[in-house]
C-alpha cells in the first residue's frame, strides 16, 4: 500500500507509485499513481498495489500538474502481507538536488545497494560520492555535473550554466543520463547550422585539365579549369560561385549588327569568385600574368532588341590585377527607381601597363535603361574606376 496526504490549491495532483525489474535500465515497466482533484483541503489518498515477484526496485514520485502550490505530508509505502517474498531492502528519501535526508534512511536489508538517486549507481571510491549517470558524473552535494556540457550551445541551455543539473530547477526537470533534460531543445547551433545548410543548400562543381572551349564566334584554351556553385535555399537567392583558371588563352568575335567589338587575351592564373542574393551582388577576379585586348563601337539597332551607342577599348599587360565590382538592387517598393540595378566597380594593379575605358548607353524595346561608364590607366601600378545602371521598370 502506498498512500500520503495531500494539500492543494490547484487540482490535479498525486502520488505516483514506479516498479523497476532486475536490471532494467529504461523507463519504468510498472506504473501506478492515485491523484485528486480537490482544492484548498487536505486529503488523505491510499492505493493497494500488487508487485510483481520479478520487481526489483520501486519509486515514489509526488506530482503537481496543476501549477499551483501543492504539500504533501505522511508519504509511505507499506507491505501489508508479511507471508509474502516481497520485501523493501532498503528506503532512501532524497531532497531535489538528490542529497540524502538526514536522521533516517537506515532501513537496510541483506547487502548494501549502490543504487540511489534517479537510479544511478553511488561511488564511494577515491571519497568522490558522486552518481554514475553516463554521459556524466554528478555531485549531489554541490548540485553540479563534474565535467562541462557537451550541448552548451543548444538553444535550450545557452543561458544556463554547463555544469548545472537539471537546468537548477529539479522540482521540474530530470536529467537521466547527464546530456540534457527532455524537454529541453537540445540541439546545438552548430548542429543546426549544419542541418540548416544540408537542407536548404545545394552544391555542384566540376574540374577539367587542358582542354579547348568553343565560344559564339570564337574558342578557349585551358590548361585547367575547376568551378563551382552553392546556392542556399533561404528565401533570399543565396548564391556563391567561384572559378580557377590556368594557363588559358582565347578569342571572341563579339560583333552584332551595327556594333564591331572583340576581344583577346592570355592569362597565367585568374580566380574569380560571385556572391549573390536578391538585392546584392559582388563580383571579386584576380589575375597573375595577364595580356588583353579588346574594342568595340558603333551603333545598336532595333535587330539587336536594344537602341544606343557604344565606344569602348582597352589594351594591357599585368603582372597582377584585382578587380571588384558590387550592384545593388533596388526593391521594388520604391516606386519609379524601384527594381533598378546600380554597380560600382573597383580596381588595381601592380607591374603593368594598361589604358582604356568605356562608354555605353542603351534601351531596350520595353523600355529598360543601361548606361556603363568604365575606366583604368596605369604604368607601374594602375587604378580602374567604373559605374553602371540598369533599369527594366523605367519605360520611354
Amino acid at each position: 500500500i502506498f498512500s500520503g496526504w495531500i494539500y492543494s490549491d490547484s487540482p490535479n495532483s498525486g502520488i505516483f507509485f514506479f516498479m523497476k525489474k532486475q536490471g532494467e535500465t529504461g523507463y519504468f515497466t510498472n506504473v501506478d499513481a492515485i491523484e485528486t482533484t480537490q482544492k484548498n483541503n487536505w486529503v488523505y489518498l491510499e492505493k493497494k498495489v500488487l508487485v510483481p515477484a520479478n520487481i526489483r526496485t520501486i519509486n515514489i514520485r509526488l506530482d503537481n500538474d496543476g501549477g499551483g502550490t501543492v504539500w504533501f505530508d505522511d508519504i509511505s509505502v507499506r507491505r501489508v502481507n508479511p507471508s509474502t517474498v516481497s520485501e523493501i531492502v532498503e528506503e532512501k528519501n532524497y531532497y531535489p538536488f538528490g542529497m540524502l535526508h538526514s536522521g533516517y534512511n537506515f532501513a537496510v536489508n541483506g547487502r548494501k545497494h549502490n543504487y540511489g538517486f534517479g537510479g544511478k549507481e553511488y561511488s564511494e571510491e577515491l571519497d568522490l560520492n558522486t552518481y554514475d549517470f553516463g554521459a556524466r558524473n554528478y555531485d549531489p552535494s554541490l548540485g553540479r555535473w563534474f565535467v562541462i556540457d557537451a550541448l552548451a550551445d543548444a538553444t535550450g541551455q545557452i543561458h544556463n550554466s554547463t555544469y548545472a543539473y537539471a537546468m537548477n530547477n529539479p522540482a521540474y526537470f530530470v536529467d537521466p543520463d547527464g546530456n540534457c533534460p527532455p524537454g529541453v531543445d537540445c540541439v546545438g547551433i552548430m548542429t543546426k547550422i549544419a542541418n540548416f545548410f544540408s537542407n536548404n543548400t545545394k552544391a555542384t562543381g566540376s574540374a577539367q585539365g587542358a582542354h579547348v572551349e568553343p565560344l559564339d564566334g570564337g574558342e578557349r584554351a585551358y590548361g585547367f579549369k575547376a568551378q563551382g556553385e552553392i546556392e542556399n535555399y533561404d528565401g533570399y537567392g543565396t548564391k556563391l560561385s567561384g572559378e580557377l583558371s590556368g594557363f588559358s588563352g582565347g578569342y571572341q568575335d563579339k560583333s552584332e549588327t551595327g556594333v564591331l567589338a572583340g576581344e583577346a587575351s592570355i592569362h597565367g592564373l585568374k580566380a574569380k569568385a560571385t556572391s549573390k542574393n536578391d538585392l546584392v551582388e559582388t563580383k571579386i577576379e584576380a589575375t597573375l600574368f595577364e595580356g588583353k585586348i579588346d574594342g568595340a563601337i558603333g551603333t545598336y539597332s532595333k535587330k539587336n532588341g536594344k537602341e544606343g551607342s557604344i565606344v569602348s577599348g582597352n589594351v594591357g599587360g599585368y603582372v597582377a590585377k584585382i578587380t571588384t565590382n558590387t550592384s545593388i538592387t533596388i526593391p521594388d517598393a520604391f516606386p519609379v527607381i524601384g527594381g533598378a540595378k546600380i554597380g560600382v566597380t573597383r580596381g588595381a594593379t601592380f607591374v603593368s601597363a594598361h589604358a582604356g575605358g568605356t562608354l555605353e548607353a542603351t534601351t531596350k524595346q520595353d523600355g529598360a535603361i543601361n548606361f556603363k561608364a568604365q575606366v583604368h590607366y596605369g604604368f607601374g601600378a594602375g587604378v580602374k574606376y567604373g559605374f553602371s545602371y540598369s533599369s527594366s521598370n523605367i519605360k520611354k
